[in-house]
């Protein structure tokens, strides 16, 4: 199992505690999300996010800190001339 993996694991408990919302079923979904959860993302900057408890709102932005810090689960290859100069220093 990946981060990845175990990152949405994670995630899909979280939603099923706390009634997270669900995509709305759709021909035009992929079949991986038509019936899934909205990402944390979408749920914690959107409308719903008025809606959201303390708690929720924390481990919706925690959650996002870790998720970027494992790329989203994708291998991301910067060349060191692709790297921003400052970083450099």
């Amino acid at each position: 199992m990946t981060q990845h993996d175990f990152l949405k694991e994670i995630y899909n408990d979280f939603c099923i505690k706390n009634n997270m919302p669900k995509h709305i079923k759709s021909e035009n979904l992929s079949r991986d999300i038509m019936s899934g959860y909205l990402s944390a993302g979408d749920i914690r900057y959107s409308s719903i996010e008025s809606s959201l408890t303390k708690y929720q709102k924390d481990w919706l932005n925690a959650f996002l800190v870790l998720w970027e810090t494992t790329n989203g689960g994708e291998d991301i290859y910067m060349s060191i001339s692709e790297f921003p100069a400052h970083h450099l220093i």
